[in-house]
Formats: structure tokens, sequence, C-alpha cells
């Protein structure tokens, strides 16, 4: 029998709108669904049953079985209104508003019905509950980015407070340590760099990020003032998400539909998509929003900007020839003077003037070489561009809207992923086709929260770690590539690079926030900000000077000093640098993986964990290796855990019998007591080592896998 697809109209073929499919089974059981011919505003037809109408949509299943959205605009007036008139209930759980006064409690319920019912039709039993000592464990490494404290894992345990979890949860999501975890994953996303290039410091933007996240500012306006800032990230530190990939807003837009539209079109970039609907010219369309947009020094607007005040611009090698009349350079270091100039030029600005065109070897039938094009959106409704000062401002609109059906499903997606290990549609940077989703209707509804919530990414978080679902064990299971996971329980998965870190940070100082928003870039980025118009030889001289002197200080912006070693004390290779203010241990500055340069130079612990040289949009390794396991078996900070005077061995220290300093040890690193059987070969370790033995069982823990591993 010929497939009912082959009647479709061909702009439901080749529209990227095909992909936008709800999974047919949430229509196998309507009982109003019958199949009748319908009908396009060009009199072309299809037979299908309605699924469900939502939003500008209109699901329609064909007898090929497979699910199709129609945009409401496309089909006849009659057809319209007898799918208004027709309109099926939401599946079960899933509502067709969106609830606007839920409880926490009542949000939570609503993701535990969808998963529950999902896995009991497939006659799939749940993880059990988590018990305490797995959920404190669990809870801190998500929220906070480390394991408990001993003092923190005892506290929780003992507590009798039947809204223990609840509390703790609201706890750890407004603390330090919550800032600097969510950024981690955030310098993961947006590929974030303390050095962007050899002229652009990405400081400011990776500090604004940060701040963003502190003080929770709602997604979409993050997004949306990434989307449109302008000037240098001295004035505007948002406008580093763009000078990010300076001089390349293609490849910036790519990343842009990848990140917050969960939309790969990088492939049509340069031809169209071998695997999906995206044209090269609707890459293009796209693009042109940023067509009068320039990431790389436009020395053109920047000179019309001076002229507009009355000033003339002053090029490098004008100041660099002044600077030196001042005061004599050295020939050698003339060159850094002119890239120093070149790095205070990058500001993002616009050009009116300027229109996208079809590349010169534009090879498609649809356009021509050279062809300027106007801006078209993907899907969705497409903004007023004269309702917006420019048309970036117009794209920004676009993209965070509640009514573009991918931002608030992408983003939300994303943190499922984050919370459980496993998305419900994978890849997260590529959710074209909904009908791979694990679980029928669940990403919809994830997104409805996640515009009911206001894109409020903490209170979406406390939401997740709400729910029953994960709340229950791993699953230690693997998953094959292109299967899906039903979610009994989170994916059983090994801590990322920063976490190892962090935890090993909270087993060797007191308090591991401790330098938490110490380091200031603001004086070494200030030396950018100069004013083309009216520095002097003088000022540049000087500015340079100050450049050098902070960089000789404190590392500057792309690193720390090097280790003195006089000031090391003797025999101990823990220490605090007086330049500083921060934990040295022998080389190595011991602060939470977020106050580190971004991304760590090579050969660094974290790098050697899988931390993302950030390159790529999700490129952190959490993938076990050799050389992880012997990083940790043989690396300093392993040995230094084990030494007196680190956190874990104080907090033995305090407890006199043997039974109590094995239990310290264990909730210490594992956030739990010890079995009989540890209880027993810990007491025979210690017994055959004497007062080094409780070294041995710590260093023991520190390489299973149950350390390694989000329980």
């Amino acid at each position: 029998m010929k497939s009912a697809l082959t009647h479709l109209p061909v702009w439901a073929r080749r529209s990227p709108l095909r992909h936008w499919l709800l999974i047919a089974s949430l229509s196998s059981s309507l009982a109003v669904a019958e199949v009748r011919m319908w009908t396009d505003v060009s009199g072309r037809k299809v037979e299908a049953e309605l699924v469900m109408m939502q939003g500008e949509f209109v699901y329609l299943k064909t007898q090929d079985g497979k699910t199709h959205p129609f945009p409401l605009t496309r089909l006849s007036a009659d057809d319209i209104a007898l799918a208004r008139r027709l309109t099926p209930p939401a599946p079960s759980g899933v509502a067709a508003a969106r609830p606007v006064n839920l409880t926490l409690e009542q949000a939570a319920e609503r993701l535990d019905r969808v998963v529950e019912a999902h896995l009991k039709a497939k006659g799939i039993k749940p993880n059990p509950p988590l018990n305490d000592e797995q959920f404190v464990r669990r809870l801190y490494l998500q929220t906070v980015g480390r394991i408990p404290k001993y003092e923190e894992a005892m506290a929780f345990i003992a507590d009798k407070d039947r809204n223990k979890r609840a509390k703790l949860t609201d706890q750890l999501l407004t603390s330090p340590g919550h800032t600097s975890h969510l950024f981690n994953y955030y310098a993961d996303m947006l590929r974030l760099k303390t050095r962007v290039s050899e002229y652009i410091s990405g400081a400011a933007y990776n500090r604004w990020v940060k701040q963003a996240v502190a003080e929770n500012k709602p997604y979409d306006v993050m997004v949306r003032e990434m989307m449109t800032a302008s000037g240098n990230t001295q004035t505007n530190p948002a406008a580093g998400y763009l000078l990010r990939d300076s001089g390349m807003l293609l490849d910036n837009l790519s990343v842009t539909s990848q990140v917050f539209l969960g939309t790969d079109i990088s492939c049509a970039q340069c031809h169209d998509h071998p695997f999906d609907d995206w044209t090269q010219k609707q890459f293009y369309h796209l693009a042109a929003y940023f067509g009068s947009t320039r990431s790389a020094p436009d020395y053109g607007m920047l000179k019309q900007g001076l002229a507009d005040r009355g000033l003339a611009w002053r090029d490098n090698l004008t100041l660099v020839a002044e600077a030196d009349k001042f005061q004599p350079i050295d020939p050698l270091v003339k060159p850094a003077v002119q890239r120093f100039l070149h790095a205070s030029a990058h500001h993002i600005t616009e050009n009116p003037k300027s229109v996208m065109k079809l590349p010169h070897d534009y090879q498609y039938k649809d356009g021509t070489p050279g062809e300027v094009v106007e801006p078209k959106v993907l899907f969705g409704n497409a903004p007023d561009l004269t309702k917006f000062d420019n048309r970036r401002a117009a794209f920004a609109h676009w993209l965070t809207a509640d009514d573009n059906p991918r931002f608030a499903i992408t983003v939300a997606n994303r943190l499922w992923k984050r919370a459980f290990g496993r998305a419900v549609v994978e890849p997260v940077t590529d959710v074209n086709d909904l009908s791979t989703a694990a679980i029928p209707g669940l990403v919809q509804l994830l997104g409805e929260e996640m515009k009911r919530l206001r894109y409020d990414i903490r209170e979406f978080e406390r939401l997740l770690y709400r729910t029953r679902a994960w709340q229950r064990e791993s699953s230690l299971v693997s998953i094959a590539p292109g299967a899906s996971y039903d979610f009994p329980g989170p994916l059983l998965r090994r801590l990322t690079a920063e976490q190892i870190w962090d935890s090993v940070l909270t087993l060797i100082l007191e308090d591991p926030d401790y330098f938490n928003g110490q380091r200031d870039y603001t004086e070494w980025e200030k030396l950018y900000s100069m004013d083309r118009g009216t520095v002097t030889g003088k000022e540049l001289t000087e500015r340079y000077a100050k450049l050098v002197e902070l960089s000789s200080k404190d590392g500057g912006l792309f690193g720390w000093p090097r280790e003195d070693e006089s000031m090391r004390p003797s025999g101990s290779p823990l220490y605090i640098d007086p330049r500083i203010k921060a934990w040295r241990l022998y080389g190595d500055v011991l602060v939470r993986a977020s106050e580190i340069t971004q991304p760590t130079g090579g050969g660094h612990l974290l790098r050697n964990l899988g931390q993302s040289d950030r390159e790529l949009v999700d490129a952190s390794v959490m993938t076990g290796s050799v050389p992880i396991s012997l990083a940790l078996m043989n690396g300093r900070g392993s040995q230094v855990i084990t030494k007196p005077g680190s956190r874990l061995m104080n907090v033995v220290d305090q407890h006199k019998a043997d039974g109590p300093k094995v239990e310290a040890v264990f909730l210490s690193i594992l956030s739990r007591l010890p079995s009989p059987d540890e209880r027993s070969a810990a007491y025979k370790t210690i017994r055959q080592g004497g007062k080094n033995g409780f070294a041995d069982v710590a260093w023991a823990l520190l390489n299973t896998r149950e350390f390694l591993f989000v329980q």
C-alpha cells in the first residue's frame, strides 16, 4: 500500500515544520479521531485523522502512522473550524492551557504523572527511591557541584524534619556554590574563554554571565541582552557573546541556533543540509537579521562615531610613533603595543548600509551569487521589523518569544539532561524531530513549565529536583546510540571535571568557596577602554606599562603568577600565596573551577579530567580513562587529602575511637556510613598501617568508582 505521506502537499513534506512531530501514540486512544480528507488553501488534500491542536498548528496523523504539524494558516477555513470543534483533550498529564497558579508540588506531580504513566504503559518498574545518604550526595553534586562536607552530610542524615529535602534544596540553590556550578555549565554551553584571542578578553563577559546566574536573571532576558548588546565588553559586557566569534557572525549564528533553538543548521551555512530540510538560502535568510552587524573592528563606523562628536580617529601607527617619542619603545615590543591598540577597537556596531548577500559560490537555482537576501525566520511568527531599532533586535525578540516553538523547549530539554543525565530528546543541539522523544508529551510539558515560570532557571531546577523521578536511584545501564531511555530514574554518570576538582577541594580546604568572586579583572580590562579620538602617546605608554605590571603581579588576565617557592613554608606544600590571597598546592592554585582561567591550560588536572577546550558547544568529556585514574591515584591533590592538615584528616582527628574515625572517612568521601564488610576491611587496614591506616582507607575510597559517579 502506498504511504499516505506521498499525498502530503509539498509545503508539508519540505517544510522544517514537519519535524515538530508529536508521538503518534498520543492519539492512539482518542475516540473522537476519524480519518478524513483535509484541504489546504491551495486545494491540495491529505487523508489523515486529527490528533490535536496546539498553538498555531493542527497535528494530523496520516495512514503511515506518522504525525505531522500543519500551520492553521495553510488549512481551509472549513477545516480550521472543524479542527477547533473536534480538538480532543490533551494527553494525560499535559495541559492544553498553561496553568498559572500551580504550587511547586502540583507542578512536580504533573511531571511525575507523565513519566510514571509512560513507565506503566511499557511495563517498566521505577527505580527505588533514594535514601537520605544517596540524596544528600546527589543534591550537593547537582546544585553546588561538590560533595557535601562531613558536617553537612551528618546534619542532613540526622535531621528528622519531614521537609528537610525541600529545605536543603532551597538553601543550596541560593548559595554561592550554586552560582559557581551553574556557571560551569554555561561556560561549556557558551564556550566561555577568559582569553578569546590574542586581541579579545572574555573576562568581563564571563563575569557578566556569572553575575546573571547569581542574581537569577530570567533566561530569556539574559539571551536577549546577549543578542542585542552593542559596544565593547568594558562598557557592555553582554557584547562578549558576539565578540566570542569576532568577525565570524555566520559561525556565531550556527552556535546560536544549536544552543538556543536546538536546531543544527551549521551544514546549511555552506550547502543544503544533506539529512534535513534546511537549505543554504534559509540559512542566509536567517543570517540577514545580522546583515548590518559588525563584530570585528569596523574602523569606518568607529571613525564616523568620532566624527559625530567632532573628533578625528587616531590610527595605530600614529599613536605608537607618538608613544615612542614620549618614551622609547623596544622595537620588539612595538608589535605588542599595536596589538593592544587593535584589541581596544573591537566593538559590536551596526552599519545600516550593510546587507546580507548570498555567497559568491552559491550554486542553487533559487538564488544567484551575491544576491541580497531579506531576513526570514526558520519557523514560528516573523517579527515586524518596523517595531525594532534594528534587525538584530527583531531577531532577539523572535528568538526568545513565548510563541517561538523551540526556545522554551530547548532550554528545558537541556536542564532535564543536566539533572537526569539524558535529555528527553537527544541530542540537545538538534531537537527537530520531537517524534524521537523518549516520553511522549514530556518535552512539551517541560517547555510549558519553563514559560509558566517565566524562564526562572533556579525555580525550574527546584521543580526538577522535587520530582519523584529525580529522587530515585540511578540506572546502571548503557544506552546504545540512537536508543531511547525511559527514565525509571536518572542515569548513572561520571562527575564532570569541575565536580571532581571542586570535590577534591572540599576534602582539602575548610571552605572551598572562600575565593569566589575575589579575582577582579576590572582594573586590568579598563586599560582597553581607550577613546581613540583623545588618547595620547603618553596615555598609551602609561596604559601599556600598567598592563605589563598587572600581568607580572597576578598573572594578569590569562593566568596566575608563577609560584615563588621562597613563599612556601618549610615542610608544607599547602600555603596561602600573599600575592593572590589564594591557597596553593605546589604550583596549583586551589580555587573553585569557576574561578580559574576559562578554560584551564593544557596539563592542568581539570583538562586531564575532561574539561572542554571551549571550541565546540558542550564539548566536555565525562568518560573514564587511564590518565584520569592515574591523575586521581597519584596526583598531588589526592596525596595532600591524606596528609595531616587537610580538612579530611582534621575531621578524622576530631574523633578518638577507630569506629567514628572510619565513619568520618566514609561520610566525608562517599556521604554514607560503611557497610559491615567495609568496616571490617577498614579496621584491618588500620591495624596493618598504624597511624597511616586512615590515610590508606581514604586513598582507597577516593579511587573507587563510587566516588567518581553521581549515584
